[in-house]
């Protein structure tokens, strides 16, 4: 889906309109111009940081199974190798193929021992040509007469932490029933460093170091805490950073039962200002379970944030309670400073026999996490929850699809979350590893309510589950508003461990359509020629996730080079439409590096996503855009406003040629209330804009594009 070069247009559109040379305005804004975001990450390959067959600390016997779940109609083959730690891999070593059946599932238990007859630690590298894949993977203890264990996903490897970039791993705990180790995966064949800094709840450093990281590279640090000689607290995180692409996760584990949940790294830029985590609860359960839930928020700004906790009361399907006005409390939490409430519900909210939705908002963008836990006299077993945004919730006609969930041994539970204001009707297919349904299943969730459905898998048996619109739906497109989390819990220990979905948007139709998704990788060059010069730009997408991407651009004009790397971020809105959040770009210059920042409050209106479809219109309301420069002689912030205009899809089957060559586009216009217009090309086959024409007061600019690999 096309992140609309209009967007940043009208951020910066003052700029140009007060007359500054376009030779020497900061390329990076012109390249914000012409970037775009994809939804939905395209990949071949998926990296599993962490897998095991070997025995640890505390009589612990590790074992990793790794699931794979094929949507298509087409049998598809995967090829997976593993990567033993503290290896070179550059060369990869023999993998294993493997077929998954057409809309099925395939699992392999003790993935080390059954497909390379291998001992020890290390990632798994997943390729094929099937995008759709699911890749998922469970690391656990195994006892004899029971298991303890995570999940870990299958990351697409371009997600991964690029150069430059910082990883937060915001739940870290030592104490008498917790040790915290740190794993880290190489997505290349390029080796280089990570490094490590722990960091307490204040946000000062108690630890840090540097380790190699090895071509295609795993490693890991055990009792981080330990290892680098920092005190033990029970509320600590870590930031990462390489000089290479990688994947970091930490896993938390219970001293007495060898469980552990897992961290992966996050970006600051995925922080949000409005969180749901799909389960808290201070409750006892089946089999004398007692769980609790720990909350972390982290807060990566540089000021401070006040934090609301709303609470929707849960219920045990098929009852449902809708929840116009939930219960709040406030927390603050410093500028880089984590806030850790432990057993949530007792403690801050005093509720000791309740569960619920947490919906955390804040006029800060924070990350926050749980440990959801089973306080037990062997020791803890728990599952993360990591909070979710709610621009990147399900909407209605989605389909979400969960792999290794299982009524054989385990208990599956779905939780539900519907935030919208009208009753959610989902229609569920359990299916076996072969694709046939075992059985099918309606649920109706009332509006702003969270229910639970406990061991909704047929017993007996394993497999996945989809879960969509009714048959006969007839659903237009709307905004995301509801999430479903499975949880897998073992009969024996009480241990859950959470299944997030993979989320499949609602297919088009009628005159609607979807552009296809830029490549990590992809080389896109372009012109911008204005009255007053000519600027050659080529952008390089390094990281494509979600609403959030991050490229570098490399500009020319007057004489003048510079070079840019730029994170940009959107968001969904009602109504099929998305709005720019904001634009962090650091730019290389003569005069040295160059930071622009803009944000916008609210989000700024720019254009349908994710259908486009003929005829389609929109508005864009003036929002208040704040624009903070840091450059080598000071920093300075400007509040601005954008103009208000109004925008209609014109054609959205339209072929072009541009020096870059030819294209089927879709193709917008907009016009603003100062009468200024722009016209935009948008292909198909990458999402990437081909041409532009902007008529200002000024004279007409245009954009286009030159190059494409």
């Amino acid at each position: 889906m096309p992140y609309y070069p209009d967007f940043y247009q009208q951020a910066v559109y003052s700029i140009f309109q007060r007359g500054v040379d376009l030779k020497k305005t900061i390329p990076a804004v012109v390249t914000a111009l012409l970037s775009v975001v994809a939804l939905e990450a395209q990949a071949a390959r998926w990296i599993v940081p962490g897998s095991a067959h070997a025995g640890g600390s505390g009589g612990t016997n590790w074992r990793t199974d790794l699931t794979l779940v094929n949507p298509s109609s087409s049998a598809a083959s995967a090829t997976i190798w593993f990567l033993p730690a503290n290896a070179d891999n550059s060369t990869l070593p023999s993998p294993a193929t493997r077929s998954v059946p057409a809309g099925g599932q395939l699992v392999v238990p003790d993935a080390l021992d059954s497909l390379f007859g291998r001992s020890g630690g290390g990632a798994l590298l997943v390729e094929s040509s099937e995008t759709t894949l699911t890749v998922a993977s469970r690391t656990y203890n195994k006892l004899p007469d029971r298991e303890y264990g995570m999940a870990l996903p299958g990351v697409p490897v371009t997600q991964a932490i690029t150069p430059g970039e910082t990883g937060h791993l915001i739940f870290l705990a030592k104490s008498g029933r917790y040790r915290s180790n740190v794993s880290f995966a190489g997505t290349t064949a390029q080796g280089g460093t990570v490094r490590v800094r722990l960091k307490n709840a204040a946000g000062a450093v108690i630890g840090e170091d540097t380790r190699s990281l090895k071509p295609y590279g795993q490693t890991q640090i055990d009792d981080i805490f330990g290892s680098l000689g920092a005190a033990a607290t029970t509320v600590a995180r870590a930031e990462v950073t390489g000089d290479t692409p990688f994947v970091a996760f930490a896993s938390v584990i219970d001293g007495k039962t060898g469980d552990p949940f897992a961290v992966v790294a996050q970006r600051a830029s995925t922080a949000s200002t409005d969180l749901v985590v799909p389960s808290v609860v201070h409750r006892d359960g089946a089999n004398s379970a007692r769980y609790r839930s720990d909350l972390r928020i982290f807060n990566p700004s540089a000021q401070a944030a006040t934090v609301t906790l709303s609470l929707y009361p849960g219920a045990v399907y098929p009852y449902g309670v809708t929840t116009t006005n939930p219960v709040t409390r406030t927390v603050s939490v410093p500028a880089g400073g984590l806030a850790g409430l432990d057993d949530l519900l007792a403690g801050t909210f005093g509720l000791t026999s309740d569960y619920g939705a947490l919906r955390i908002t804040s006029a800060v963008a924070v990350l926050a996490l749980t440990n959801t836990y089973n306080d037990a006299p062997e020791g803890t077993s728990g599952q993360e929850l990591p909070g979710v945004p709610a621009t990147s919730l399900a909407a209605p006609g989605d389909t979400l699809r969960f792999a290794g969930l299982s009524g054989n041994g385990f208990r599956t539970n779905l939780l539900f979350v519907n935030l919208g204001n009208t009753t959610l009707d989902l229609s569920a297919s359990f299916r076996g590893a072969s694709g046939i349904v075992l059985s099918t299943r309606s649920f109706a969730i009332a509006p702003r309510a969270m229910v639970q459905a406990n061991d909704v898998f047929p017993s007996g048996n394993s497999g996945f589950l989809e879960l969509g619109p009714p048959a006969d739906a007839r659903l237009a497109g709307s905004s995301p508003s509801f999430y479903v989390l499975a949880t897998v819990i073992h009969n024996v220990s009480n241990d859950p461990f959470q299944v997030t979905p993979s989320i499949q948007a609602m297919t088009s139709s009628g005159s609607c359509s979807r552009a296809s998704l830029p490549n990590v990788g992809t080389v896109y060059a372009f012109r911008t020629s204005a009255p007053d010069g000519t600027l050659d730009s080529t952008t390089t997408f390094l990281s494509v996730a979600d609403t959030v991407s991050t490229s570098r651009t490399e500009s020319t004009g007057g004489g003048v080079t510079s070079v840019s790397t730029a994170t940009k971020t959107i968001a969904y809105l009602p109504g099929n439409l998305i709005g720019v959040v904001s634009v962090d770009d650091s730019a290389q210059t003569q005069v040295g590096t160059i930071r622009t920042l803009v944000t916008f409050n609210p989000k700024l209106v720019g254009g349908p996503g994710p259908e486009v479809c003929s005829a389609f219109t929109w508005t864009s309301p003036s929002v208040q855009i704040t624009t903070t420069a840091t450059t080598p002689y000071g920093s300075s912030t400007m509040i601005t406003a954008s103009v208000p205009s109004r925008g209609r899809v014109v054609s959205t089957d339209e072929t072009i040629t541009v020096p870059a060559g030819t294209f089927r586009t879709y193709r917008t216009f907009v016009e603003r209330d100062d009468l200024t217009t722009t016209e935009t090309w948008v292909a198909y086959d990458n999402s990437l804009v081909v041409r532009q024409i902007d008529v200002t007061a000024k004279g007409t600019q245009t954009i286009v594009a030159t190059r494409l690999e």
